[in-house]
């Protein structure tokens, strides 16, 4: 029996231990949404899959649908998204609270290329915004507002939509929405608990 291979970049959400040296993940991917697929042996020393496969990592992975999950074949790992804050603690703890709401918010399989981007292109500017935590706090709510409203979940007319329904990113479009700072927290309050995901 032959089976379709699937390729596609992908975040690592969450890595689960499964049996004695295998694990499963839930993985964010451009093309198929959120997968859950198991990888054989990924714990044991010698697996040349497990270094492309810690959580945080963004790569380039390979599946084939199994019974219960898809199986993971191939990983190209382009980076480790937690890794490349190594200098700050602040944003690493960031990026975590962000996919950790991403794992809550996305379900199935279903393509979202533009959610995809949303994520890897925060990320890339995060990396060389040199703000305070006031400016980092402002850029975790818009990310996340900007992911409710891609998945159905933010209302419109916000005052501060100008800030969520685009996908700029500058220190400018910060600066501009740190007076909105209580509103947009409680937006994200109101959309979590409509959502049942809070």
């Amino acid at each position: 029996m032959s089976y379709h291979l699937y390729t596609t970049e992908g975040i690592v959400l969450q890595g689960l231990p499964l049996k004695e040296a295998d694990k499963y993940y839930y993985i964010f991917t451009k093309e198929l949404g959120l997968v859950v697929a198991s990888a054989k042996s990924v714990r044991k020393l010698e697996s040349k899959l497990r270094f492309g496969l810690e959580d945080y990592s963004l790569g380039e992975f390979s599946f084939i649908r199994g019974r219960e999950f898809w199986k993971i074949t191939g990983v190209r790992e382009k980076e480790n998204i937690f890794r490349g804050y190594r200098e700050s603690p602040e944003k690493r703890s960031l990026v975590v609270r962000v996919l950790n709401v991403a794992q809550k918010l996305v379900t199935g399989e279903e393509e979202n290329i533009e959610l995809f981007n949303l994520l890897i292109d925060s990320f890339s500017f995060l990396k060389s915004f040199q703000g305070g935590s006031e400016e980092l706090r402002t850029f975790e709510y818009i990310v996340v507002l900007r992911m409710l409203s891609l998945l159905g979940y933010g209302r419109r007319g916000e005052v501060f939509s100008s800030f969520v329904e685009t996908t700029a990113w500058s220190t400018l479009l910060l600066n501009d929405a740190l007076p909105f700072i209580a509103q947009m927290r409680e937006e994200i309050r109101t959309a979590l608990e409509a959502s049942q995901l809070s």
